[in-house]
C-alpha cells in the first residue's frame, strides 16, 4: 500500500505527468487500478531516470537541457539536421530526426562526464561520432577537411 500512497501523492503534486482517463476511481485497486498505476509510476520513474543521468553524466538540469535545444531549434549543432530532445518523455520522432547528443569538451573534463560549464551543445549521433573519432582536436579537423577537398 507505500506504493499506492506514494502513486497517489505523487499525482497531485505533479497533474502534468499523469494523464489520467476520467474512468479512474482512486479506491480500491482493481485491475484498471493496477493497470493505470504502473503506466503512471513508470512514467515517474523515467522521468526521476531522465533527470539523474542529464545532471550525473552532464551537470545539466532538464530545464538548461531543454533550453539548450530550444537555443538550437531542435537541429544539430554542426550539420543542422533535426535531432529529437532524448529526454522529452514523448518518445515520438519525426522523419529525419535522430537521439540528441550532449556534447561537451575533453579539454575540461576528459571522459564521459562533464561538469555543465564545457557543455558545446546538442549533436546529431554522426556529427558526436565524427569528434570523438577526431578527438576534439581541431588540427586534426582541418587536416581532414584539405585531405576531403584535395588540397594536400
Amino acid at each position: 500500500m507505500r506504493r499506492i500512497d506514494e502513486f497517489r501523492k505523487h499525482r497531485s503534486e505533479y497533474p502534468e505527468l499523469y494523464r489520467i482517463e476520467t474512468t479512474y476511481q482512486p479506491t480500491g485497486l482493481d485491475t484498471s487500478d493496477r493497470k493505470i498505476y504502473h503506466r503512471l509510476y513508470g512514467r515517474l520513474r523515467l522521468e526521476r531516470s531522465r533527470r539523474a543521468t542529464l545532471k550525473g553524466l552532464y551537470g545539466l538540469t532538464l530545464e538548461a537541457y531543454s533550453q539548450l535545444y530550444e537555443s538550437q531549434r531542435g537541429m544539430c549543432a554542426i550539420c543542422g539536421k533535426g535531432i529529437v530532445r532524448a529526454y522529452d518523455g514523448t518518445g515520438k520522432r519525426g522523419p529525419r530526426a535522430h537521439g540528441a547528443y550532449v556534447d561537451h569538451d575533453h579539454a575540461c573534463c576528459p571522459g564521459r562526464k562533464s561538469c555543465g560549464r564545457c557543455v558545446r551543445g546538442l549533436l546529431c549521433r554522426q556529427c558526436n561520432q565524427g569528434l570523438g573519432s577526431f578527438r576534439d582536436s581541431a588540427k586534426l579537423l582541418l587536416v581532414a577537411a584539405r585531405y576531403v577537398a584535395g588540397k594536400d
